[in-house]
């Protein structure tokens, strides 16, 4: 579909303080920027990177919301429902709620990703999983330097829920063997 306009000619058609001309650019860009955004979102089904293009969606702004509910729908289950998902939560729209907190106990890839957004969307209902992926990372693992940021993202994402890092957490968090990276981080936690 071809959404190409003639920039030059758009420009002097608003210059022209004609109303009638104005409103018939007005509609030529707003025609060819829904059909540009249902391309952009269409990409979607070719990317093999579903949680970066999503985020690269996401610069279009709330316009394309309505396209992205219909790409959204289109998906029965995996990780590009999961990515589109979370892109809508982004925006506000809750309709893929469920995939997003689903996010956070089975997909590994959006994990981190799933429970920032959640956080920053302030549901309340992601604390106690957030917490529960957390204690997975501090009890079942080694603590390592590579596992750091993620301890930091969990212990950010709970914090901006507002809620109490659990004290067995607290204390594996200022054992000895707490990698340094994982503990300079810990006074902006407030723990």
């Amino acid at each position: 579909m071809d959404h190409a306009i003639d920039i030059a000619k758009i420009e002097a058609q608003l210059r022209t303080g004609d109303p009638g001309v104005q409103h018939d650019a007005l509609v030529e860009i707003s025609g060819a920027t829904e059909g540009l955004l249902e391309t952009a979102v269409q990409g979607f089904r070719y990317t093999s990177i579903p949680n970066i293009y999503a985020e690269h969606l996401a610069k279009f702004g709330s316009a394309i919301v309505p396209h992205v509910e219909n790409l959204y729908r289109s998906y029965e289950h995996g990780r590009e429902r999961t990515s589109l998902a979370i892109l809508l939560l982004y925006f506000g729209d809750k309709s893929g709620l469920s995939d997003v907190m689903s996010a956070l106990q089975i997909d590994n890839e959006s994990q981190l990703l799933a429970a920032h957004k959640l956080a920053s969307a302030g549901i309340v209902e992601a604390k106690e999983p957030i917490t529960q992926l957390l204690r997975e990372y501090l009890f079942g693992q080694p603590l390592t330097q590579a596992s750091g940021p993620k301890i930091d993202s969990l212990l950010l994402a709970l914090t901006n829920l507002g809620a109490e890092v659990p004290e067995d957490m607290t204390d594996r968090l200022s054992a000895p063997d707490c990698p340094k990276y994982i503990a300079a981080h810990l006074p902006q936690r407030g723990i």
